[in-house]
């Protein structure tokens, strides 16, 4: 899975519409969409989205050329695959590492069908990274809304925000690293511990400041877990209660004396309040939430009219 680039090559007046060159989309897609029917219609309905534009009968190379973006870093994927309990390799933004402040975004859970397609997928060491392209900067398939509200909790606003430019800065690692069958299915002691394990054995490589999760049950096991790691629990605290669940914020440290502040919340799919989310954080984690914000809202479009 990635995220291509799909340009016009050139001006024009097609169909009784007005087409410049340079007018772009991004779409994720799996491999260069102009060589599949449904990579074709992925960048129809971009275009239609973005300028409002019917390009059914442009997306060939004689209009239209293409380039896959680079989204992520991969130069410490060796390092990852040293944790032997690491079945699926994190997201780390293409500037995570050159950022003043490195920031962790913290899933909680993967779900897979059975059927051999999905179960094939799931096995494969990229999910996480597939997934996280195709709903969190692609923004498709997002059936939970996970990321959605996630955006509203953030920025108060999900249309407004370049993705791309935001998860440029930012890594994410999916706690749990087993599948869920089922929405209603939930991971027991054993997956939040073994999450816990992976996760102190990335933060020496990631060295993260801050890290949002996404979700508060895992914070129950990080006790237990951190007595067999070379981390402390320097501050443990739930605050008041908002939208149902109590906030727990975190400070841990590590065996060099840097803390790391760790923020669960509630879980960012069906019923989550983002506005009261957003007055928390706002109010807590000034600092951080303006840091994420910088540079991600999308300027407003001015191109590529109807005439």
């Amino acid at each position: 899975m990635g995220l291509y680039k799909v340009s016009m090559k050139r001006s024009g007046t097609f169909g009784g519409q007005k087409i410049e060159k340079g007018m772009s989309v991004e779409v994720v897609f799996t491999h260069k969409p102009m060589g599949f029917t449904k990579g074709k219609a992925d960048i129809k309905s971009a275009y239609q989205r973005k300028y409002n534009v019917d390009v059914s009968k442009l997306t060939n190379s004689t209009y239209m050329e293409e380039e896959k973006i680079k989204l992520m870093d991969k130069s410490k994927d060796s390092e990852f695959k040293k944790i032997t309990e690491l079945k699926w390799l994190p997201f780390i933004g293409k500037k995570y590492f050159d950022s003043d402040k490195k920031i962790m975004i913290i899933g909680e859970s993967h779900y897979r069908k059975d059927n051999q397609t999905s179960i094939e997928w799931n096995n494969k060491p990229t999910f996480t990274r597939d997934i996280h392209s195709m709903i969190a900067l692609g923004k498709k398939d997002d059936q939970t809304k996970v990321f959605y509200y996630l955006n509203r909790a953030l920025f108060r606003n999900d249309s407004k925000i370049d993705t791309k430019v935001l998860w440029a800065k930012l890594a994410f690692y999916n706690f749990v690293q087993s599948s869920m069958h089922t929405r209603k299915s939930r991971p027991n002691e054993n997956d939040y511990l073994k999450g816990w394990s992976n996760y102190f054995k990335l933060l020496p490589i990631l060295k993260p400041d801050f890290c949002l999760f996404i979700g508060v049950q895992a914070s129950d096991y990080l006790e237990k877990a951190i007595k067999k790691s070379e981390f402390k629990i320097n501050e443990f605290k739930k605050s008041e209660k908002i939208n149902g669940t109590f906030p727990r914020e975190v400070t841990i440290e590590n065996p060099k004396g840097k803390e790391i502040k760790l923020l669960f919340i509630k879980h960012t799919s069906n019923f989550f309040s983002w506005d009261e989310w957003n007055v928390f954080m706002k109010n807590r984690y000034e600092s951080e939430l303006n840091w994420i914000k910088s540079g991600v809202i999308k300027p407003r479009n001015t191109v590529g009219n109807n005439v």
